[in-house]
């Protein structure tokens, strides 16, 4: 079954993601809630993304496989210098899961 529901998440510079709800077709929309650090275009088949890493600095590039995500996928982009990933996409519930427990473990090291 086909589903057009997306969530994005991308790490801020405090290590926590953040989450926007979305649908394949508002897509572009949605990544506006990001500000300037995170950039988006569908083409071909393709999920094209851009975002300025929290953790370098250096704008980090990623395509994505737009059939993987419709069909309940999730996509991770990582920092190119570190491998640590900075933005999810794809299956909102797996999202979801994956940050909380991310930003939860976070929270209980530095005492947030």
């Amino acid at each position: 079954m086909l589903n057009f529901d997306l969530s994005i998440a991308i790490k801020d510079k405090s290590s926590k993601y953040n989450i926007a709800n979305t649908s394949l077709f508002r897509l572009k929309q949605s990544c506006e809630s990001f500000g300037e650090i995170f950039d988006v275009e569908i083409n071909g088949g393709l999920i094209s993304t851009s975002i300025i890493c929290p953790i370098c600095g250096d704008n980090h590039r990623y395509k994505f496989s737009l059939k993987k995500l419709i069909n309940g996928t999730v996509a991770v982009g990582g920092c190119d210098k570190l491998g640590m990933p900075i933005l999810y996409i794809g299956n909102g519930i797996e999202i979801r899961n994956k940050t909380w427990k991310y930003n939860n473990l976070n929270k209980e090291i530095y005492g947030l």
